[in-house]
């Protein structure tokens, strides 16, 4: 992913909105979110990710709308199997 290249698109495309940038633990950039519509309960955001370490959300559902490449989701049970 060319990190410098997302972020300044994101800049000029969503003005003044939010930009996070996610490493993993070796300081590599893997997600670029750029929050579009931050609300109190939810957010409308952007993404662009290279690679998400499994994880979950407690109180969170996530919709994804793949405009490039490919998604591989896993669900998994509360016990994380």
């Amino acid at each position: 992913m060319n990190v410098r290249k997302v972020i300044s698109e994101f800049k000029i495309k969503y003005l003044n909105k939010r930009i996070i940038e996610n490493k993993n633990s070796k300081g590599i950039t893997t997600e670029i979110i750029c929050e579009v519509k931050p609300y109190k309960t939810y957010s409308h955001a952007i993404d662009v990710i290279d690679f998400s370490v499994i994880h979950y959300h407690k109180k969170t559902t996530e919709t994804y709308k793949v405009l490039r490449g490919d998604l591989k989701m896993f669900k998994y049970d509360k016990r994380g199997r």
